[in-house]
């Protein structure tokens, strides 16, 4: 606690008197003195120095008959700062911070006079530091009965140490003649009253176990095998043994087993027993090594399988089967045969392909392992169709009676034969197969086009057709019309002939301008029109046949004649 309030000498500022002063109460003369200032504070527990907040009382005042204090200022420097003004009332300045504060006072009367007074403040929070001296680490453990010097000093950084002790004098012997916990608990207090503590801790054990027999492994060395610890003797008997594994001395787990990894291929591995027993050092005694591990063997359930069409143009992929461990790599191999044709882990079917059977041959590689093959079955053969790079064309005449040819189009991959359909209208004609085809009465109006089929070993055959031909037009007949005279009758004999078609229909006849009454049938191509009564004199017969659906209308020839 801070000190009770002491009033501090007073200090009257500088100045002069002048010219007597009357003993029986006269007129004193001029005010020629200055003010008195007064700080009250704490008493300090050392020098200036304090451990806490320090409230300073400031009060000025003037000499007996004065002229009275004017006013008063106050200012703080040094660890904290501020500052302040006053009429001639006291003030409490509280003083705060941590280090050394300077208070200053400027007073005035009201004739002039000044005086100034300081007052040094010293605030100190900070507590000693504690350090120890000796050999034993903080936390270890020593033996029972040796003898470790223990030595600790206290230091205040600020004002000076008024105590500093232990549950041991500094430099004693730690106390080692039980197992079990143990501290030292060192106080320190400084001059201000600021105070801290150290403790330092160890532990008292009965010495290190003695290792009677070492740890054995059982297990195959080799990767993605699993190792066993087993044993591992100590005296007296301990608490719990544990088990690190080290390859090639480097740890690498712990635990009573341990499966070997991929990292561990071509190294040796041993495990380490520690024994751990309550007031006892801990023990560690080595196994013998394992032989050299070997990699392991990659373990697959099934076989992998080539999937998707197998067609020309179309991607195959493979899908694999469950390998453990995961393999970091597979590498594909292709063949069409016994030839190898692509190493990506996809492969599309080209036209080279058509008609063979593919399947893969895969590698599975992971560190630490063996690399293992596996080959997927054959799938196939594969389809495909010929492409059209050129369509059939016809050549000949849209005419009734006319042949038409069939020129043949172009395929790729080449083919190697071809057939023929000819349409009408898009429907087939009956018979009509060959590389040329003769129009018939059946073709005239309508469209023709030739449909071909490309075919190659191997691959699908493709159909192309041809651009139609126009509206196949009818036959053009040829023909001709005789007449013979007998008195008044004239017989009229008209034969007609068309290419690859026999005319039908009806043939008319003119006598002059006039028609003739009466229609005429061809029967194969021939009419014979017989004229009664005709008129006497001379005459001329128009014959003209009037086409059917095969043959086109045709004006044949005009008769002149003598009746009698």
């Amino acid at each position: 606690m801070l000190g009770t309030l002491a009033l501090a000498a007073t200090l009257v500022g500088t100045g002069a008197a002048t010219g007597p002063v009357s003993a029986s109460g006269g007129d004193p003369g001029p005010d020629v003195k200055p003010p008195t200032i007064a700080f009250a504070a704490p008493v300090s527990p050392w020098g200036s120095w304090y451990g806490g907040n320090v409230p300073v009382r400031i009060s000025v005042e003037d000499n007996v008959g004065g002229s009275g204090v004017a006013g008063w200022d106050w200012t703080l420097t040094g660890a904290q700062t501020g500052s302040g003004s006053s009429t001639g009332v006291p003030a409490t300045v509280t003083v705060t911070q941590e280090g050394l504060t300077t208070i200053t006072v400027v007073a005035t009367d009201n004739e002039g006079n000044s005086a100034t007074r300081e007052l040094p403040v010293s605030i100190d929070r900070t507590a000693p530091e504690i350090t120890f001296a000796t050999v034993v680490p903080e936390g270890a453990s020593v033996n029972v009965g040796f003898g470790y010097t223990f030595s600790y000093g206290c230091h205040d950084v600020r004002t000076i140490v008024a105590s500093c002790t232990g549950s041991i004098p500094s430099g004693g012997v730690l106390p080692t003649s039980t197992a079990g916990p143990h501290q030292v608990v060192v106080q320190a207090t400084d001059i201000v009253g600021n105070t801290t503590q150290r403790v330092f801790r160890y532990t008292v054990v009965n010495g290190p176990l003695t290792a009677v027999a070492p740890p054995t492994i059982s297990g195959t060395a080799k990767v993605g095998f699993q190792l066993v610890a087993t044993g591992g003797q100590f005296t007296p008997q301990p608490d719990t043994v544990g088990y690190r594994w080290e390859r090639d001395g480097v740890p690498v787990g712990s635990g009573a087993s341990y499966v070997l990894r991929p990292a561990d291929a071509g190294a040796r591995l041993r495990v380490v027993a520690t024994g751990h027993k309550a007031g006892w050092d801990d023990t560690a005694q080595a196994s013998t090594a394992t032989p050299v591990v070997v990699t392991g063997e990659l373990l697959v359930s099934g076989v992998p399988e080539v999937v998707g069409e197998t067609r020309l143009g179309a991607t195959l992929s493979v899908r694999l089967p469950t390998i453990d461990p995961r393999p970091d790599a597979v590498t594909y191999t292709w063949l069409r045969g016994d030839t190898v044709v692509g190493h990506d882990a996809t492969y599309r079917a080209g036209p080279d392909d058509v008609g063979a059977t593919l399947r893969a041959r895969l590698t599975y590689a992971a560190a630490g392992y063996t690399p293992r093959s596996q080959e997927t079955a054959a799938r196939g053969p594969v389809t495909g169709g010929l492409v059209v790079s050129a369509a059939p064309r016809i050549t000949g005449p849209a005419r009734v009676g006319a042949t038409l040819s069939a020129t043949p189009g172009a395929y790729a991959p080449a083919a190697t034969g071809s057939s023929r359909q000819w349409l009408r209208d898009g429907l087939p004609i009956a018979g009509a197969t060959g590389r040329s085809y003769r129009l018939t009465a059946a073709d005239a109006g309508h469209r023709v086009v030739v449909r071909e089929t490309g075919v190659r070993a191997g691959w699908d055959g493709v159909a192309a057709e041809s651009a139609a031909t126009a509206p196949v037009l009818r036959a053009v007949a040829t023909g001709r019309a005789t007449a013979t005279v007998r008195k008044r009758t004239v017989r009229l004999r008209v034969a007609l002939t068309a290419p690859g078609v026999v005319p039908t229909g009806s043939v008319v006849v003119r006598r002059g301008g006039t028609a003739v009454r009466g229609t005429w049938t061809l029967r194969n191509g021939v009419a014979e029109i017989v004229l009664r009564k005709q008129p006497r004199g001379r005459q001329r017969y128009a014959v003209r046949y009037a086409g059917d659906a095969a043959v086109a209308p045709l004006p044949l020839a005009v008769v002149r004649v003598r009746i009698p």
